[in-house]
C-alpha cells in the first residue's frame, strides 16, 4: 500500500512546541497545465491563545520569511488542531512526473525552510547567552 500523507515533528527548543509538518497527495495539475502529480507540504507552527496570534518566540517579523511572508502575529492562517492545539500553517504545492519526485521536491523546501527558523532561533538563544 503506497504512503499518501506524511506526518512529523520538528523540534524548534526552548519552551516552543514543534512544528508540525504534513506532506500529501493531492491529485494532478489541471489538464490544460501538465498531467504532473501534486503533493502539498504544510508547515503548523505553535499558536497563542486565545487570539490564535503566532506564538510571540517566533514573531521574527522581516527579520525572517517562511513560506514566502514574514514570520509576523498573522503569519499563514489559523486553525485549532483535533488535540485542541493552536496552529498557524502555511502550504505550498508541488508538482513532477512521479509521487516521489514531487514529494521530494516539497521535502527539500520545507527543510530549507525549517533550517531558516531553526538557525533564527539559535541565534537568538546565543545573543542571549552571550549577552
Amino acid at each position: 500500500m503506497e504512503v499518501k500523507k506524511i506526518e512529523y515533528k520538528q523540534v524548534l527548543g526552548g519552551n516552543l512546541p514543534p512544528a508540525k509538518i504534513v506532506l500529501a497527495r493531492c491529485g494532478q495539475d489541471a489538464p490544460d497545465m501538465s498531467d504532473d502529480v501534486v503533493v502539498s507540504v504544510q508547515l503548523f507552527l505553535a499558536a497563542s491563545e486565545p487570539l490564535g496570534s503566532l506564538a510571540m518566540e517566533l514573531r521574527f517579523g522581516s527579520r525572517v520569511e517562511l513560506f514566502g511572508s514574514q514570520l509576523n502575529s498573522q503569519w499563514g492562517e489559523y486553525t485549532l488542531s483535533p488535540q485542541a492545539e493552536n496552529f498557524r500553517f502555511m502550504a505550498r504545492k508541488f508538482s513532477a512526473a512521479t509521487w516521489a519526485d514531487a514529494t521530494a521536491q516539497a521535502e527539500r523546501y520545507v527543510q530549507s525552510e525549517l533550517a531558516i527558523l531553526l538557525a533564527a532561533l539559535d541565534a537568538r538563544r546565543k545573543a542571549l547567552e552571550n549577552a
